[in-house]
């Protein structure tokens, strides 16, 4: 049925469900494909999302696995709810008959980057970029007309209309936006959907609420994944983590011991290896 989306759902038991989101499957004898696909991993109180990557789940291996596409919206980071992290990375793979989801390279790659980024994180330097060359910040332009229509929710070309902007350099505005998460932006139908971390990037900025400044970013060889997730324990291991900066203000930083930490609930996170805190060094192999 045109402009219907389609249900796929794979169940790994009750408490995990995968489902996904596509106007378009292809069956095939051994794999069902889709080229974009709105994807959700259901836990019994969390999730993991994106808004459109490919899918793609072989039959005699139980796997699935999402890689991003040429569309806009694939760059735009995972949302995970447990450890309420926003995530970026190349490929994630799951046998659905095994508890270990592996955040890692695309295929062939020599080298996978990723990064993990508290939903509360916030930086004057990357709040100025994006403005970058435009006379009013695209983040207060897209809040103050959500204001005037009452809605989180709306069309490119009204959004357009009400800059008094060429829609072609609108939508531009709008795919680099979506981008770093502040708005699912679906360019098949024109259609913007603000997410929570636009008014919070914004409220952060104007000092209303507080915000930290914790971002995992990590490096690895191919053969490494970046990230591991236990979907028992809800554990996530990262990998390639040479350093992390928790403060900013009071020049807080650590450096895990193999380059490693597990993330537990809401940016909690364990490590071995040394804590710089100003004129204080700590080490040890147990810090949580």
């Amino acid at each position: 049925i045109k402009n219907q989306e389609a249900l796929l759902f794979i169940d790994k038991h009750v408490k995990t469900k995968l489902t996904i989101k596509s106007e378009n499957f292809m069956f095939k004898k051994d794999r069902v494909v889709s080229n974009n696909a709105q994807v959700n991993i259901k836990f019994t109180n969390d999730s993991i999302f994106h808004p459109g990557l490919m899918f793609t789940y072989q039959e005699k291996t139980q796997e699935v696995t999402l890689n991003p596409t040429d569309r806009i919206v694939s760059k735009s980071p995972f949302f995970n709810s447990y450890h309420n992290i926003f995530m970026k990375f190349d490929r994630l793979v799951w046998k659905t008959n095994t508890d270990k989801i592996y955040l890692t390279a695309s295929r062939g790659a020599a080298v996978s980057n990723a990064t993990f980024t508290s939903a509360n994180f916030y930086n004057l330097v990357d709040y100025e970029n994006i403005q970058s060359r435009d006379i009013e910040h695209p983040l207060i332009l897209i809040r103050n007309f959500a204001r005037m229509i009452k809605s989180d929710q709306f069309k490119a070309e009204v959004f357009a209309d009400y800059m008094a902007y060429p829609i072609h350099q609108v939508r531009q505005m709008l795919m680099f936006v979506s981008m770093d998460g502040f708005i699912f932006f679906d360019v098949e139908n024109d259609l913007v959907t603000i997410n929570q971390r636009l008014y919070d990037y914004i409220n952060s900025r104007m000092g209303k609420i507080d915000y930290d400044v914790i971002k995992f970013t990590s490096e690895t060889p191919g053969s490494i994944h970046n990230a591991i997730y236990d979907i028992n324990s809800f554990k996530l291991e990262i990998n390639g983590v040479p350093r992390i900066f928790i403060s900013d203000s009071q020049n807080v930083a650590i450096y895990p011991k193999n380059q490693k930490i597990i993330m537990t609930k809401n940016r909690g996170f364990d490590f071995g290896g040394i804590i710089n805190a100003g004129l204080f060094t700590f080490y040890g192999n147990d810090f949580h």
